[in-house]
């Protein structure tokens, strides 16, 4: 429980300066329900969907670009050659955002005990 409070500490402090990420943060696993890394092709949609009541003209490409720039979302490289661009979160970002991962992960460890 204390790495799920310190997320939220930590994301009180962008929320002050961001506050579209603050749903981000409290609704993408209500959204997204696939495993991460996610292809832009699906995060992209669902994130749209979480912010277009407030703001229809919502640009989810934006977000992403907000949510790298302070480290919660990164470009992760795919292994194939003409795979679609994909989007990865740090784990101690998924495990407080109740998102999952494909493969081991620390946040399956901490889930354990």
């Amino acid at each position: 429980m204390f790495f799920m409070e310190s997320n939220k500490e930590i994301g009180g402090i962008w929320f002050v300066e961001k506050p579209k990420l603050k749903k981000i943060f409290e609704s993408l696993h209500q959204y997204y329900t696939d495993h991460f890394p996610a292809p832009k092709n699906k995060l992209f949609p669902e994130i749209k969907k979480i912010l277009e009541k407030d703001d229809p003209e919502v640009n989810p490409e934006k977000i992403v670009e907000e949510l790298i720039d302070i480290g919660v979302v990164y470009d992760y490289q795919p292994k194939k050659k003409g795979s679609f661009p994909r989007y990865h979160i740090p784990d101690l970002y998924l495990f407080g955002m109740r998102l999952k991962r494909k493969g081991p992960g620390a946040h399956k460890l901490m889930l354990k005990n």
